[in-house]
C-alpha cells in the first residue's frame, strides 16, 4: 500500500464535537449492537465515526488472534491500514506498546521522541503523520486489542477527546465480545478469530474488485460497503460471494458497471 501524498491537515480544525453529534453517534452504535450485526461492518462504522468525532486523520483497530498476536481488523482508509501493518510487521509502534502494557500510549509529536519506535516513525514521517494515540481495548482484565488514532498535525488530543476516544474503544470491545449471532458459550478467542477471518476475506474481495474494475483499495471498499448496505447484506457475506464468484458477486459487478456510467 502506498503511503505517499498524505492529505494536508486543516489550518484550524474544529476539535470539539457537538453534543448532538456525539449523542447521535453513540445511539447509532448502540442500535447496531442490539441487532443481528456483522462485527466487521460495526467496526468499519466505528472507525469512520471515530475519525469524524475526534478530528483525527486516520483510525485503525488491532486485535489479538489465537496466538496472542495482533492483527488488523478495521481501518478508516487504506493508508491507515498500511500504518497499522507497519507496526504489525516490525512489532514496533504505539499499538503493540499499548497492547503489551495495557495502558494508553500518547505521543503528541513524533518528532519530539526520535528513536521511540524507529521503524514506525520513519514510515509515519514519510506519510506526514505527527501525533498518535493508542487506546486499550480491554474486556475486564483481558486485553484484546487497541484503537489507534493518527493525526497529521502535532499536538495530540486533549483530555476530553481522549475520554471520548476511550469510550469508543470500549464500545468496539463490546462489539467484538458480544456478537449476538455467535454461541454464547464461544470463547472470546474464537470470536476474535472469526472476526479476523472475515477481515481477511474482505481484503481479498477488495483486491479482486480493485483489479477487475481499476479502483483504489479505498474505492473498492466503499463500493462493497455501499452495495452491502443497499441490499441488506453483511459485508463479510458479500466479500465471500465476491471471492467465490457466486450470484451476489455477479449482482455486485452489474452494480459497479451501472454506477460508473
Amino acid at each position: 500500500m502506498s503511503l505517499t501524498e498524505p492529505p494536508q491537515p486543516d489550518a484550524t480544525p474544529d476539535r470539539s464535537p457537538e453534543p448532538a453529534s456525539l449523542a447521535a453517534v453513540f445511539i447509532e452504535l448502540a442500535d447496531v449492537l442490539v441487532t443481528d450485526f456483522d462485527v466487521i461492518d460495526f467496526l468499519d462504522l466505528l472507525v469512520q465515526r471515530c475519525t469524524r468525532l475526534l478530528g483525527v486523520d486516520a483510525v485503525g483497530v488491532l486485535v489479538s488472534n489465537q496466538q496472542d498476536r495482533l492483527q488488523l481488523i478495521a481501518a478508516s482508509t487504506a493508508q491507515a491500514a498500511a500504518m497499522e501493518q507497519v507496526q504489525l510487521d516490525s512489532k514496533d509502534g504505539p499499538g503493540p506498546d499499548c497492547y503489551s502494557a495495557g495502558v494508553r500510549i500518547d505521543c503528541p509529536d513524533l518528532r519530539d521522541e526520535p528513536g521511540r519506535w524507529p521503524t514506525f516513525q520513519v514510515v509515519a514521517a514519510k506519510a506526514g503523520y505527527r501525533a498518535v494515540h493508542a487506546l486499550p481495548m480491554r474486556l475486564r482484565d483481558q486485553m484484546i486489542g487497541t484503537l489507534n488514532l493518527f493525526s497529521l498535525a502535532p499536538g495530540g488530543l486533549d483530555t476530553g477527546l481522549l475520554h471520548i476516544g476511550q469510550a469508543l474503544a470500549d464500545i468496539s470491545t463490546l462489539g467484538i465480545a458480544s456478537q449476538p449471532y455467535l454461541d454464547r458459550q464461544a470463547t472470546l478467542t474464537a470470536q476474535l478469530q472469526g472476526a479476523l477471518t472475515s477481515r481477511v476475506t474482505i481484503e481479498q474481495a477488495k483486491g479482486i474488485m480493485a483489479e477487475r474494475h481499476q479502483l483504489t483499495p479505498d474505492e473498492a471498499f466503499d463500493r462493497l460497503r455501499a452495495f452491502a448496505h443497499d441490499r441488506g447484506l453483511r459485508m463479510s457475506d458479500l466479500a465471500r460471494a465476491v471471492v467465490s464468484g457466486d450470484g451476489a458477486s455477479a449482482d455486485f459487478t452489474v452494480y459497479l458497471q451501472t454506477a460508473s456510467q
